[in-house]
């Protein structure tokens, strides 16, 4: 899924954490940082993109991105398939 460079992601909407636990949606919002904010507003806008899409638009290196997408579905600001 993110992991392959076809993956596609997108927007999500529980928050939970590794262990599946719900999350607190502000200590959720107060971990974004801005590049997250914009990478959701893009994803508002085109409801689906690829993981080389993403880097190509706000990551320095596929493997940073996905890190960093990783993370945001695991905390449920993401979907990914």
């Amino acid at each position: 899924m993110i992991r392959s460079a076809s993956s596609h992601v997108g927007g999500g909407i529980a928050s939970s954490d590794i262990a599946g636990r719900v999350m607190d949606p502000l200590v959720v919002l107060r971990s974004l940082t801005d590049r997250d904010r914009r990478l959701v507003a893009i994803l508002a806008e085109h409801q689906v993109l690829t993981t080389n899409q993403v880097t190509q638009l706000a990551f320095p290196s596929l493997d940073v991105a996905q890190r960093r997408l990783l993370r945001l579905t695991r905390i449920g600001v993401l979907d990914r398939f």
